[in-house]
């Protein structure tokens, strides 16, 4: 009988293998599956917008010194950042069309049906408010300006709220597929009409749940979601605790062959939020 000491990794890694196995039953559920590999695809357009960001970084004063390191970039800064803006910036707006169109796949119908309706949901429920811009003349005087929406929850913290509305959103196309709740148009009618047809009840549903839910309940999502990560912050104080949980779960996500860094990353986007 063998009586060589354990190490605390081998101690680790049996507690995991313990869980090993319900955890990659979990990854396979078409929820968790579409989540990994919508946020996957989506993952170039950000990486891309870190790079423009770095890039910023370099060429604007005070951003890693105090003068530029790439002065005639100067001119440009600010359109670099732009595009940071227009990537980072609205993350949740990729990651729900392509989480989107994702699980629709694995659902078994048009991709592009799934993904225009994951981010129809999403807009329903993230919504706070369609206004005018105020422009303010060099003179003082204030005028209307052009009408936008407010973008607050389309970054890193409407990551849960876009989960939310895909699972909604695929879900109730899905159910109104298997019902034939839908509008049937004959065979010769192209693929592609007939698809637009056939979401219309479903992209109907989706409409009456989530405008319910933003308009009509009143339930801001995204601000709920922040609540509830309140505590979560809290723990944040402990620097030694924060990393330590980071890394656990790196490695047990990638353990059980799900990108942990990615994940990971993205969930401390949220609370970061």
């Amino acid at each position: 009988m063998s009586t060589e000491k354990k190490s605390m990794m081998d101690k680790i890694l049996e507690k995991v293998d313990v869980i090993a196995g319900p955890m990659t039953k979990f990854g396979q559920i078409p929820f968790v599956r579409g989540i990994v590999n919508g946020m996957v695809a989506a993952l170039p357009v950000t990486m891309v917008g870190s790079l423009f960001l770095v890039v910023y970084l370099f060429c604007s004063d005070g951003g890693l010194t105090t003068h530029a390191l790439i002065p005639f970039l100067k001119p440009w800064a600010g359109d670099l950042a732009l595009v940071n803006s227009l990537s980072m910036g609205i993350m949740a707006v990729y990651i729900i069309i392509a989480f989107g169109a994702e699980y629709a796949e694995i659902k078994g119908f048009s991709k592009t049906t799934g993904a225009v309706g994951a981010f129809f949901a999403f807009m329903l429920l993230n919504y706070n408010s369609v206004g005018q811009l105020v422009v303010t003349a060099k003179d003082g005087t204030l005028s209307a300006g052009a009408s936008a929406f407010e973008s607050t929850y389309w970054g890193g913290a409407g990551l849960i709220t876009a989960m939310i509305a895909g699972a909604i959103a695929i879900n109730i196309i899905d159910i109104c597929y298997k019902k034939h709740i839908v509008i049937k148009l004959p065979d010769s009618v192209p693929p592609a009409i007939s698809d637009s047809f056939s979401a219309i009840i479903p992209y109907f549903f989706i409409t009456l749940v989530c405008w319910g839910i933003r308009t009509l309940a009143g339930l801001n999502i995204p601000e709920l979601v922040g609540q509830m990560l309140l505590p979560v912050l809290g723990a944040a104080d402990n620097i030694f605790v924060v990393y330590m949980v980071i890394i656990l779960q790196v490695l047990l996500l990638t353990y059980l062959q799900i990108n942990g860094l990615l994940i990971t990353t993205l969930l401390l986007w949220q609370v970061q939020q």
